[in-house]
């Protein structure tokens, strides 16, 4: 399906994709936790991580909030063939807000706040 998270029925994981979805859910709150190992036929210290939570306020209105964690692993960075390598680990952490207003029984909007936070940590030293 590919990127048809922004088509399809609301869940716990509608931040990533289209957080106006919340406004049109069932249930009254909802909370989702996953872990990637990604790459994992490649390499074993690449992973991606997410834990989300949302709430409905009431009929209409709806907020979450979610934490992403993606871990490249070590990776070895050279100037050229002949230079010492550099081993470098790279983390991203996102922190996402959101909060959806039903408009009508087919519409509605959201908002969405993420703050990303960048870390390369050199092992090499």
């Amino acid at each position: 399906m590919g990127d048809m998270g922004v088509a399809t029925s609301v869940d716990a994981y509608s931040q990533q994709w289209n957080p106006s979805k919340y406004a049109f859910s069932e249930a009254k709150s909802g909370f989702g936790v996953s872990y990637t190992p990604y790459l994992s036929k490649l390499v074993n210290d690449i992973f991606l991580g997410n834990v989300t939570y949302f709430n409905r306020l009431n009929e209409r209105s709806a907020f979450a909030v979610s934490l992403k964690y993606f871990s490249l692993g070590e990776i070895e960075l050279r100037a050229d063939e002949f230079s010492e390598p550099l081993i470098e680990q790279p983390n991203e952490l996102t922190l996402d807000a959101s909060y959806a207003l039903r408009l009508s029984d087919q519409f509605s909007m959201a908002v969405a706040l993420r703050i990303l936070a960048f870390r390369f940590k050199n092992s090499s030293n």
